[in-house]
């Protein structure tokens, strides 16, 4: 059984481990520490029960009324058992009953999977950021919002990218195509 709650001080360095094992070019722990302090109560760990070992994490931090999701992973052996679905679920519910109902993330644009993972989890690609995570390496910057218009926050979170000067590309997305309706399975299409 999984449990999510607000991480600890004690399991930032759980976090990291994952962090490391997950992300081609983790973050320092010194990171975790910081995002740890300006995320507050959106900082959230899953646990299993038993073990108390931490399996996965999110973090949120809320800027101008929305909520970024500066970073998330699972436990590779927990990966494809929800855990992630569970993290992104506790801190949107957490959020929304604060009042922070728009949501973004930036995904690499040759991540497949966890674009996947994140349109099944109702967000949606709305722009491109070149060499966001360095040369040649761009972003795709995805949005979930709950009881508003996605169009609107596109609109913020534009003129926001634009403010701390990142450059726009236009860029062709592959189109997801639903293959299974019983088993929820999507496919990727190039265009």
């Amino acid at each position: 059984m999984i449990l999510v709650k607000p991480v600890s001080h004690s399991e930032l360095s759980q976090v990291y481990k994952i962090a490391a094992r997950s992300f081609k070019e983790p973050t320092t722990p010194h990171y975790f520490r910081v995002i740890h302090a300006l995320s507050g109560s959106y900082f959230l760990v899953a646990l299993r029960k038993e073990s108390q070992a931490v399996v996965g994490y999110v973090v949120g931090v809320k800027t101008k009324g929305m909520c970024h999701i500066a970073s998330i992973a699972v436990e590779p052996a927990a990966r494809r058992h929800r855990v992630g679905s569970m993290l992104l679920q506790s801190l949107t519910y957490l959020c929304s009953s604060e009042g922070v109902s728009e949501f973004f993330l930036e995904v690499n644009y040759k991540n497949y999977a966890a674009q996947l993972f994140y349109l099944k989890n109702g967000f949606s690609p709305l722009f491109m950021i070149k060499d966001y995570y360095g040369e040649g390496r761009h972003a795709i910057v995805m949005a979930g919002v709950y009881l508003n218009d996605v169009s609107s926050l596109a609109y913020k979170l534009k003129e926001w990218y634009e403010s701390i000067e990142h450059t726009f590309m236009k860029v062709q997305l592959p189109r997801v195509r639903r293959e299974d309706e019983d088993h929820g399975t999507y496919r990727f299409h190039a265009s």
